[in-house]
């Protein structure tokens, strides 16, 4: 309950500082912007604009701030125009509007309609996208395991060569249907948490793995299970990060694009501990700890 009534703080606080702004008691630099996660509230943002751009394109900087490059010039409100169609299209919100900062690159946008994050994941999901996410490890890149189209543009954004990817679930009977799943006792007690486990795979596309087996998680991240939940299927866990690059801890670490972007911090900021549960060996360390005997 502690954990929800902090959330509640955090949304209740956000429409507060949403009403000052419409009634403009606070100054740009005074405002804190809305959290992304918080449900059902109207959201501040901070936007940098960069006019004149080689295409139009929208940068996550940090929690709630932006770069936002589009083709349009700076005058006669073209480059507003653009930043305002391109956010709609991003967010799939119509009434969005620029409260601060007409005339200036650096504006605090306004998003009534109460814009829910997860909700977008997940339809950019069904729509066949891609979506870069936190987990309780590192950010991750996925999409729907299922859509071969996208699959392959996820590939295409990594630059990834045939290295086998992870898969996240929500729950252990999720993962049973893309798993032959082993050592059930053992995993019930580590899960939700920082480690990936190999089992021999079922129904697994060849483009996510060409081994008979795949890495599956359950990260320990509210954001991510949410996200998986609601789409109701197996998303691709990757890294968000081109191949051989280090992993992304925070937003600014992202220099790869997706369809989508969810907000949030992740946990250990380092990979997963990759278990064998079966040959008793661990393939990579990372975050979780595990005494294999």
């Amino acid at each position: 309950m502690l954990g929800r009534d902090i959330a509640l703080g955090h949304c209740q606080e956000a429409l507060r500082l949403g009403k000052r702004a419409l009634r403009g008691e606070s100054g740009y630099g005074h405002l804190a912007p809305s959290p992304l996660n918080c449900y059902n509230i109207s959201m501040l943002i901070k936007v940098k604009v960069k006019p004149n751009s080689k295409k139009n394109e929208i940068i996550p900087l940090k929690e709630n701030s932006f770069l936002v490059k589009v083709l349009a010039d700076a005058k006669n409100n073209q480059a507003n125009q653009a930043v305002l169609e391109l956010l709609k299209k991003y967010f799939n919100i119509d009434d969005i509007f620029i409260k601060k900062g007409h005339k200036s690159r650096n504006k605090l946008i306004f998003i009534p309609d109460g814009f829910d994050q997860i909700n977008r994941a997940v339809e950019v999901l069904n729509n066949g996208g891609v979506i870069i996410y936190p987990t309780d490890t590192i950010f991750g890149i996925g999409c729907d395991i299922y859509n071969t189209k996208a699959i392959e543009k996820l590939i295409k954004i990594k630059k990834r060569n045939n290295n086998p990817m992870t898969i996240a679930v929500s729950d252990i009977d999720m993962m049973k249907t893309i798993a032959y799943v082993e050592n059930e006792d053992i995993i019930k007690d580590l899960l939700p948490g920082p480690f990936t486990f190999i089992f021999k795979k079922r129904n697994v596309s060849d483009l996510i793995t060409n081994l008979d087996t795949v890495g599956v998680r359950i990260p320990d991240n509210q954001t991510c299970l949410e996200i998986i939940k609601r789409f109701g299927g197996p998303i691709i866990s990757t890294s968000a990060n081109l191949v051989n690059k280090p992993f992304p801890k925070s937003l600014k670490d992202i220099e790869i694009r997706a369809d989508f972007v969810v907000q949030g911090k992740c946990k250990h900021n380092l990979g997963s501990t990759i278990v064998d549960l079966k040959n008793k060996k661990i393939l990579r360390q990372g975050a979780g700890k595990i005494c294999l005997k």
